[in-house]
């Protein structure tokens, strides 16, 4: 035995160079840092980065949206819920459509045409800004059509995940891809606030419709998998009654889309507001509202990257809940506060709550879903999705009624009791592994 290394002497391990011996540690930390483990997959990464293009297009579209109806076309709390809301109904209504489309057809190839088209309606928008012919209703019109691809590009993106990555990382593919968009969170609406004011509305509309042109791209880049290219033998409404009977016979999949409505109702229209918030409220202009954007991402990321490692916990339905509890909380801290840093701290645990949870919703409706199915489960999800820009319209109006900051409290509230009343009652999200 050698008295140094506890080996049998012709075991015994020579001293490795300097370099080797760095190398070898930087290897060592890297296998044990399994946050990031999922981008090490090619095609993986180029959906990843594509990604943090669209987000980043579509964070930059919301701030300049919610900008030109609140100042430049001197728009009501209403007539942002209306311009906001008018993306729902697609949404709604087509969303389950895209699912069946995004499990016929390849995931890959419906990307590119979406992402194509997010970037030709920016386009006009910009053009419409730049000869001043803008108009609420060029806004409304915009926001059916935004509403209307994002129905199809949506469950084909998410459902791809699955075949771009081993099963073992799919927990922490789902992870790191709610962190990258919640990433455009802490930059994009910054980034947004600051350039209205240096290149104006229309100058970030050309800048996002450059976003898109790169999400466009990556999507070319990725190499799918044999099955994403299924052969049907049944019609698209066959497809659309099975994906529902499904969804609606397995307990754990329609308890944990039940429990994805309450946020959307209640609570996610608190986005449509903060344009409000930030010019009546708090005092500050559109620099000011890309700062309270970016603080939510700020506490998204954390929250979502702190889920991606620890992919592999337990008792995810009861931390789903405490999430939920935490965002209803952050939410009334939010609506009472008129001082700017207390609305940002609100804000960056709104983030850490609202992100946190819909991550831990989303990697358990992938892993409890079958490979076939995942594409219809994916769509019936981003239909309630559809829900909450309707759920906009009476935030708003309440807001116009009563004030932003009741309308708000009463919104939070309502998400921790029903979350709770739901917890109780559905002991299926309470045993979620």
């Amino acid at each position: 035995m050698s008295k140094q290394t506890g080996l049998p002497a012709q075991q015994a391990l020579p001293a490795p160079a300097s370099g080797d011996l760095s190398k070898g540690a930087g290897r060592g930390l890297l296998s044990r840092v399994r946050t990031f483990d999922s981008l090490k997959e090619p095609s993986y990464r180029w959906l990843w980065l594509g990604m943090l293009g669209s987000f980043a297009g579509m964070q930059m579209q919301m701030l300049a949206r919610g900008w030109l109806v609140v100042d430049k076309l001197d728009g009501s709390a209403l007539d942002l819920g209306i311009v906001t809301s008018s993306s729902g109904a697609p949404l709604l209504l087509l969303s389950l459509f895209g699912g069946v489309i995004s499990d016929r057809f390849p995931k890959r190839n419906l990307l590119v045409v979406t992402q194509s088209c997010n970037g030709i309606i920016a386009l006009l928008v910009a053009v419409l800004i730049v000869t001043d012919l803008v108009q609420i209703w060029h806004m409304i019109v915009a926001a059916v059509l935004t509403g209307t691809v994002f129905a199809f590009n949506m469950p084909g993106r998410q459902s791809l995940i699955p075949e771009l990555v081993s099963k073992d990382k799919l927990s922490n593919a789902v992870a790191l891809n709610s962190a990258g968009m919640n990433l455009n969170r802490i930059i994009a609406p910054a980034a947004a606030g600051v350039l209205v004011a240096v290149i104006g509305l229309s100058g970030v509309y050309f800048l996002v419709v450059g976003c898109y042109a790169f999400a466009a791209f990556t999507m070319l880049m990725i190499r799918p998998s044999s099955s994403s290219t299924p052969t049907r033998t049944t019609s698209i409404l066959q497809d659309l009654k099975a994906g529902l009977m499904y969804a609606r016979s397995d307990s754990k999949i329609s308890s944990l889309l039940l429990l994805a409505l309450v946020p959307l109702l209640f609570a996610h229209p608190y986005q449509a507001l903060l344009p409000v918030f930030a010019k009546n409220i708090l005092g500050v202009g559109s620099d000011g509202l890309g700062f309270l954007m970016g603080a939510i991402g700020v506490g998204a990321v954390t929250g979502t990257l702190v889920l991606a490692s620890l992919s592999s916990s337990r008792n995810r339905g009861l931390l789903m809940v405490s999430l939920l509890v935490v965002f209803g909380l952050a939410l009334v801290l939010f609506s009472q506060s008129s001082n700017l840093y207390l609305s940002l701290g609100a804000l960056f645990l709104v983030g850490i709550g609202s992100m946190g949870y819909n991550a831990l919703n989303h990697t358990l409706l992938l892993t409890t879903s079958t490979p076939e199915m995942r594409g219809r489960v994916t769509s019936i999800y981003m239909t309630s999705f559809g829900i909450m820009p309707l759920g906009v319209f009476p935030m708003t109006a309440a807001a116009d009624a009563i004030g932003p900051p009741s309308a708000l409290t009463i919104g939070g509230a309502g998400l921790i009791l029903i979350t709770l009343l739901l917890a109780l009652w559905r002991p299926q999200i309470r045993s979620l592994r």
